[in-house]
């Protein structure tokens, strides 16, 4: 038996929103684990980079999605499972999955008989394969017959089979019945393979075995017959009827009629207009936005597309009544060529698809009404699945967003919320998206949220969990071997960011619990020095050794204990990308949240800030040390070295701190690049000194009194220990 070539493209499956967010997330950072030359890693789109145009803009569908959802599945049916590649099956891979469902059902030797027989003639089959059953010898004497060229052989075993009586007809009549209707589609004789297709389709739903999936094939073998005929109504719904069973080459089939009737004349489109299936196929194929080298692209329509698109709202327009599933499309892609106008006239005929309240939300937020706006977007939420998956697409700049509609409108949602001074609905809502925009829930719970707003909702609502880390890279349970960063879960995330921002902030009380197992060691070590450094009960010394302890932690650690999630040191990028954004303030912020996000701002707003951090401890541990001593000059060394390569004139600051106070000490040459150690015990013993030698300098020039003062001391010490003798004396006598 030869089984055709099914041409199969990859479409990714459906994933709920958390495993959406992972795999976006995922998709963006393992480029950081791979040499990165020029361009960086594949940053993702971010809604709140530019409002306007997120809540402007109706996002491109997938094609693919589209095409599988046209009908739903029949649950009696199934699909070929074989590995496939862009290109298809290859003729290898269905070869060998067909003798791979042989070698199941037959004995070993029977098995070893089949193989030899594959290579003889056909009556050399008839005569040697007498032992096996009768179904598996007439077909394998067709199918050589076939192999040879001789069809008209091949054909008449073939019918043999199918004469056999039902108990006899096992799993070969199926493949025999599927083979003729081929052999009749190549002869010409449509009407033959069309009832042999329609056959093997029905004995399967009437439970015949279909390891090979030749049901579902032979939606497109009929109706590739139909396209032939130009009968493209008939030739799309069985594609549909394919693509809805998840194979592949049916919605490759719909791609290619889709672009063929693009190219027909316009009097011929034209008429084929008002056929449901046509129409239908045609709005997803641009609603998509489906360009020509086979990706998603928010680019305008070709003139091909234009055309057809002036051609369907002219028939539209005099039509009383469309489908709701067409008319939300047709709404959707005339709010895509910005004619709000026809898009306001479909809207009547659209119901309650999430579609068709995305568009009402976007028409709403054109008029003005926010709060209507709020209510379609509320109500598009609910009716988008939350795992339905558009695949990927790329705004103007490029970046990546991995679509799924229904954390989209809760985005876009989000932005309302902003405005309108809702900040935590507008957190929530951002949030549902986890990592697929990631980068604007934490702006909003790292910039506009105050800390008690952020904190009381992670504690109500984001428990610490035992898998910190996104592992799956490959959804399967295996982690690829080849992907050396594995980022945390976006709820570890979200955690951490709130645990920074409490160091940040100098709010160290339970801060360290937000931290993963490996930095909440650290984050302990920090508060410990910080509280340390901030108790009046401890040395001087002691409190300047703390606060360089801290500024240690804080260079060495600062990204992962105090650095901020986007700008200016993106955490989120390893710190491998960062620099100074200011606040840009659009017609989408409100007073109140310009001013939040101000206040909010990084001190100081530069990349790498926390090395500022933790100079600034250091200089301030020089507070607490003597100025002539080798740990003053040290710690200064250090803080100009920790800001030298970001923040020059700050590192200049320490220099010229030491040169006014500290003593000439050896390495001062290369100051800021050789630092040793500060020596702290040494600075105890110079402060302790210092200290007597200040005390004598400051009593010297009241040296007679300072005596006078130790005579009366000693006099009334000696004098008080006399008395004490004879009082103890006197009393001893009278006992």
């Amino acid at each position: 038996m030869r089984v055709m070539q099914r041409h199969k493209y990859h479409f990714t499956s459906s994933l709920t929103c958390a495993q959406w967010t992972r795999r976006a997330l995922l998709t963006a950072m393992v480029a950081l684990s791979c040499p990165v030359y020029a361009c960086g890693p594949d940053f993702p789109m971010r809604l709140l980079a530019d409002r306007t145009t997120t809540l402007n803009e109706f996002p491109e569908s997938n094609f693919d999605f589209e095409a599988k959802h046209f009908l739903k599945p029949d649950n009696k049916l199934t699909v070929f499972t074989g590995e496939t590649n862009y290109y298809g099956t290859d003729p290898e891979t269905l070869l060998n999955s067909r003798n791979a469902v042989e070698q199941k059902s037959l004995s070993p030797a029977d098995w070893a008989l089949v193989q030899r027989l594959r290579t003889l003639s056909s009556t050399d089959v008839e005569t040697q394969g007498a032992a096996l059953p009768t179904e598996l010898r007439l077909y394998l004497a067709g199918a050589t017959a076939l192999q040879h060229g001789d069809q008209a052989t091949a054909q008449q075993y073939f019918q043999q089979v199918l004469l056999l009586p039902a108990q006899e007809q096992k799993q070969h009549a199926l493949w025999a019945l599927y083979t003729l209707g081929r052999l009749h589609a190549q002869q010409g004789n449509d009407a033959a393979a069309i009832q042999s297709f329609q056959q093997v389709r029905a004995r399967v739903k009437a439970g015949a075995i279909d390891d090979l999936a030749l049901a579902v094939d032979s939606f497109g073998e009929e109706a590739r017959i139909y396209k032939n005929q130009q009968q493209w109504s008939s030739a799309i719904a069985l594609y549909a009827a394919q693509s809805a069973q998840g194979d592949a080459s049916g919605v490759a089939s719909l791609r290619m009629i889709a672009n063929q009737l693009m190219t027909l004349p316009t009097e011929q489109l034209q008429s084929l207009l008002s056929d449901l299936w046509v129409e239908r196929l045609l709005t997803s194929w641009l609603l998509s936005n489906f360009s020509q080298y086979g990706y998603q692209s928010s680019n305008s329509l070709t003139p091909i597309q234009q055309k057809y698109y002036r051609q369907v709202v002219h028939v539209l327009a005099q039509t009383q009544h469309v489908q709701p599933v067409l008319a939300e499309r047709l709404a959707a892609l005339m709010y895509q060529n910005a004619d709000y106008e026809s898009a306001s006239k479909m809207l009547p005929y659209a119901g309650d698809g999430g579609l068709a309240w995305w568009v009402r939300a976007k028409m709403a937020l054109r008029e003005g009404k926010l709060t209507d706006a709020r209510a379609a977007y509320a109500k598009a939420a609910r009716s988008f699945p939350k795992n339905e998956d558009w695949g990927e697409r790329r705004d103007a700049n490029y970046d990546l967003e991995l679509l799924n509609p229904h954390c989209r409108v809760q985005g876009e949602s989000a932005i309302l919320a902003l405005k309108q001074g809702d900040y935590l609905d507008a957190f929530d809502q951002m949030w549902q998206g986890r990592a697929q925009y990631w980068q604007d829930a934490a702006d909003i719970a790292e910039r506009v949220l105050t800390l008690d707003e952020l904190k009381t909702y992670v504690d109500q609502h984001v428990p610490a969990r035992k898998d910190q880390n996104a592992k799956d890279h490959n959804h399967d349970g295996k982690v690829d071997e080849a992907d050396q960063y594995v980022p945390l879960v976006p709820e570890a995330q979200l955690r951490e960011l709130l645990g920074r921002r409490m160091l940040r902030d100098g709010r160290y009380d339970g801060a360290a619990v937000y931290f993963r197992p490996e930095l909440k060691a650290k984050a302990e070590a920090y508060i410990a020095a910080r509280e340390t450094a901030a108790s009046r009960w401890h040395l001087a010394t002691t409190r300047a050794e703390a606060l360089y302890r801290a500024a240690e932690i804080a260079r060495q650690q600062g990204l992962d204990l105090l650095g901020y999630e986007n700008a200016p040191d993106y955490v989120i990028w390893g710190g491998n990308f960062g620099g100074e954004e200011p606040v840009k303030t659009t017609d989408w912020m409100g007073a109140d949240e310009v001013k939040r996000q101000q206040n909010s701002l990084a001190q100081p707003n530069i990349r790498w800030h926390y090395r500022n951090i933790a100079a600034e401890l250091a200089n301030q541990s020089a507070d607490f040390l003597p100025a002539r001593s080798q740990a003053f000059a040290a710690v200064l060394c250090h803080a100009s070295g920790w800001v030298a390569d970001n923040d020059a004139s700050a590192a200049q600051k320490y220099y010229q701190r030491y040169v006014r106070q500290g003593a000439y000490v050896p390495w001062a040459e290369n100051f800021g690049h050789t630092c040793p150690a500060p020596d702290f015990d040494k600075a105890r013993t110079h402060a302790m000194q210092y200290d007597w030698y200040q005390l004598k300098d400051q009593l010297r020039p009241h040296k007679q009194i300072v005596y006078l003062a130790a005579f009366i001391l000693l006099f009334s010490s000696l004098g008080g220990g006399l008395w004490i003798w004879l009082r103890k004396k006197k009393n001893a006598s009278s006992t």
